[in-house]
């Protein structure tokens, strides 16, 4: 399944692959091989709408990099705090929609996601994210937090990057040299007053 990668570079397979049984079906069932769509999902902890940024795979087969560009600018403001998480779907037959986040979340001490901003003054704090199984557990980041200081500078030109690791051993905390890049997404950011 790791040639599988090689081809289309990012599939539900890799995820599946740090499992006792790399052929057992992915929770939900559905095709094993195609993630069509990842989603940034913030929303203000203070109440308020939700943002939301999605880039879409048409036929599942060009992840880890994006094959379109994403749907909507995530438009943050100076000095507010979001409660983070990021979708990922197999929905190319829209009868059996697979939500390949349960597969993450199921092989969690194999697994991190990353986000790093190239905005000055926002920042994810790796004490905020959902942990893994492992003891003691160590960070996952399927939620997270996102931060903008009040006096974050206001820019329309910054980018949110969300990289998915896959690890066969030895994860840790997760910032070792020992994974394969499953996911490496840019979702434009802007932040005003």
């Amino acid at each position: 399944m790791r040639s599988s990668l090689a081809a289309s570079l990012l599939t539900v397979a890799a995820l599946g692959a740090c499992s006792d049984n790399p052929a057992a079906p992915i929770p939900g069932g559905g095709d094993p091989e195609n993630i069509s769509s990842v989603s940034v999902v913030l929303t203000p902890v203070t109440g308020g709408t939700a943002l939301r940024s999605t880039i879409e795979d048409p036929d599942g087969t060009q992840l880890p990099g994006a094959p379109t560009p994403a749907s909507a600018v995530l438009a943050l403001r100076q000095g507010g705090t979001y409660a983070g998480a990021i979708e990922i779907l197999n929905d190319l037959d829209a009868a059996n929609i697979v939500d390949v986040i349960d597969e993450i979340e199921t092989e969690s001490a194999f697994h991190r996601l990353f986000y790093t901003l190239s905005c000055a003054g926002v920042s994810v704090p790796v004490a905020a994210m959902n942990r893994d199984d492992q003891v003691p557990p160590q960070p996952l980041g399927t939620t997270f937090q996102l931060v903008v200081a009040a006096d974050a500078p206001a820019t329309t030109s910054c980018t949110l990057t969300v990289e998915l690791r896959h690890f066969e051993t030895d994860k840790g905390d997760g910032a070792g040299s020992n994974f394969e890049t499953d996911l490496d997404l840019d979702f434009p950011v802007s932040i005003a007053p």
